[in-house]
């Protein structure tokens, strides 16, 4: 299952991680606490380093500050270039 798959990645991440993955959807909310940035700063050096689209928590809401939501709508193989590109970003180590 991708939720799975991208859920194990980001908890290999040090300053990333999911709680738990959502049952029956294809979203998950990364916690981005830990990098000391917002959901919007997190969500932009991810586009600009790691050339992946995710969405800045806070954009549903308050509670989604500290946040970025990932669709796994993609293939496991595209997911795993994802978070390869994403796990060498040097504010998540």
């Amino acid at each position: 299952n991708r939720v799975f798959y991208a859920a194990e990645r980001i908890n290999r991440i040090p300053k990333l991680s999911v709680i738990y993955p959502p049952k029956g959807s294809f979203y998950l909310f990364m916690n981005i606490k830990k990098t000391g940035l917002s959901s919007l700063e997190a969500a932009d050096l991810i586009l600009r380093e790691a050339h992946v689209l995710v969405l800045p928590g806070d954009a549903f809401g308050k509670c989604g500050e500290g946040y970025v939501r990932i669709a796994c709508t993609v293939n496991v193989e595209t997911l795993k270039e994802a978070f390869d590109r994403i796990e060498k970003i040097e504010q998540f180590k």
